[in-house]
């Protein structure tokens, strides 16, 4: 407590004018306060860091944080891994000690070519931090600079043939290389490397993605057996991304009624996978505009198949000439065990795929239709023959009607109402659906409403992206007539969960029956 003087204390019960003498008395008290207080507050920030919540955080909970912020970063931003863990180990000792001992954060590393002797023993040091936890490994070569791979390729050296023949074991692979003469070259030396054939990094492989980013050079006449293919180890995981071929036509040489999305062909580009490897597989994911029927001679082994994703990059498909579809639509291909199947980069007339298959076990259909200013529905075919009649087709063939329990449709635009509504009537088990930048009008919503029998009756959420702002109020209207005939018929309405993001930037969400209604930046703030 400040102290005044007996001959001071008269002076602050007035409004009389300081002397120079006093003036600087009090200012100097003042000062003396201020740093007094200056220092009470500093301890003040001391005691409540000591007391702070984050040092009474479990090592296990600050370490998942620290994985997601790893995650999020890594999916936001082209910050270096190895950077962004030393930033985290360089707060505090305890955050230090956290990220090295958790495990999961050294899983997983990504390479940008070249391939040293110094990148195999920082592997090495990397992976040890990991633990027993799975670990993955991301190696993106630089372009090839020659078509002789060994000559200065940057595949076919040394010390990449070295680790992956006698290096730690990998769950996970990612390949990005030029061309499959360049990988066989670089897999022949690892193979004379490697000491013992059941070890080494490439045998303990179980998940392997090849992108081949230049060219394929595997062509007719080639003996199966010098495929790069059989020289894979036995994964259960293959995403393979082969070398797109280029369109048919541009806008300088294409006239009307054009087919915009057809390629060149090239009859000696030849896909020699052995069935044994395919016969193997749980998932699948291929991306390829080659031909359809090649994909069909690929699907055919695949008897284990669990996940299924085409990509044909927006490319028209021909799966063969009419009398080998029609033995083909006698004699389905099989995938016994397929439960998820994705088609990415599609137009309409790939669903004529879904003749020839049989998925008895199928639950989650995703089609991405990615449409463009070139895409044209053929006047010749209904929506009907290319939507609708294809996917029920699949489902009924395959008797999975009552299995299918998730749906994501993406950018369609001008399709007849009563084709979306057969899909969503001919799928009653749907408890996911998830549209984006679809076209789902206010009268096709009040049609499922008085559905008979109900429409989405077992619907746990859903999710709406890029909807038409206009339509808000007729889904508003549709959610409400559900719990209506829910209250008045007893209809066994499950009780949806909504998001619903309309190009507008309005959000819609409904939980437990309860809707709020935000612009998209009040919802972003929210999600932060």
């Amino acid at each position: 407590m400040d102290q005044h003087p007996e001959n001071f204390l008269h002076i602050l019960d007035t409004n009389a004018e300081l002397n120079g003498n006093e003036t600087i008395h009090f200012r100097g008290r003042l000062q003396a306060l201020d740093d007094f207080v200056a220092r009470l507050l500093d301890r003040r920030r001391q005691y409540l860091a000591l007391l702070s919540p984050w040092r009474r955080l479990p090592h296990d909970l600050l370490a998942e944080i620290f994985i997601h912020v790893v995650e999020s970063i890594g999916q936001y931003h082209q910050w270096d891994l190895q950077e962004v863990l030393s930033r985290l180990s360089l707060v505090c000792r305890r955050w230090h000690d956290v990220v090295l001992k958790t495990h999961r954060l050294w899983s997983t590393l990504e390479i940008h070519g070249p391939f040293t002797p110094l990148v195999s023993t920082h592997l090495e040091t990397w992976f040890k931090r990991a633990g027993d936890v799975p670990k993955s490994l991301t190696f993106s070569a630089p372009e090839c600079p020659s078509s002789n791979p060994s000559h200065a390729c940057f595949i076919y050296n040394h010390a990449l043939a070295q680790f992956l023949a006698q290096g730690p074991s990998l769950n996970h692979f990612s390949m990005h290389c030029a061309n499959p003469l360049c990988l066989r070259y670089g897999l022949q030396l690892m193979k004379a490397l490697r000491k013992e054939p059941a070890k080494g990094t490439w045998s303990t492989i179980k998940s392997l993605q090849l992108v081949f980013n230049q060219e394929w050079t595997e062509r007719n006449p080639l003996h199966p057996e010098r495929s790069v293919f059989h020289l894979l180890p036995p994964i259960t995981s293959l995403d393979l991304r082969l070398p797109p071929l280029p369109r048919r036509h541009s806008p300088q040489n294409a006239h009307l009624g054009v087919d915009w999305d057809e390629v060149k062909s090239d009859p000696s580009l030849v896909l020699h996978i052995p069935e044994t490897l395919l016969s193997s597989l749980t998932l699948l994911t291929l991306h390829c505009n080659w031909n359809g029927a090649l994909v069909l001679s690929i699907l055919k082994p695949c008897k284990s198949l669990q996940s299924l994703e085409l990509d044909f990059a927006s490319t028209t498909q021909i799966f063969g000439n009419p009398q080998e579809i029609q033995n083909l639509a006698d004699n389905n291909i099989i995938l016994p065990h397929l439960r998820i199947l994705r088609l990415r980069h599609t137009k309409p007339d790939t669903l004529d795929l879904f003749h020839l298959l049989l998925t008895p076990s199928l639950t989650e259909l995703d089609l991405d239709f990615e449409r463009d200013d070139n895409w044209l529905i053929p006047s010749s075919r209904s929506w009907h023959e290319l939507l609708s009649g294809p996917l029920l087709g699949l489902v009924e063939r395959s008797k999975c009607r009552v299995h299918v329990e998730r749906l994501r449709l993406k950018t369609l635009h001008d399709v007849d109402e009563d084709v979306l509504q057969r899909i969503l009537l001919g799928l009653p088990a749907l408890t996911h659906l998830t549209t984006d930048d679809v076209d789902l009008y206010p009268s096709l919503l009040c049609k499922l409403a008085f559905a008979e029998p109900p429409a989405l009756a077992r619907l746990q959420r859903l999710e709406m992206y890029r909807f038409k702002s206009n339509a808000l109020v007729g889904l508003v209207k549709y959610l409400g007539l559900r719990k209506r005939r829910k209250e008045l018929e007893g209809i066994p309405f499950t009780t949806t969960d909504v998001l619903v993001k309309a190009s507008s930037g309005t959000v819609l969400r409904m939980s437990k029956g309860v809707a709020t209604l935000t612009s998209a930046d009040e919802s972003e703030d929210e999600d932060d």
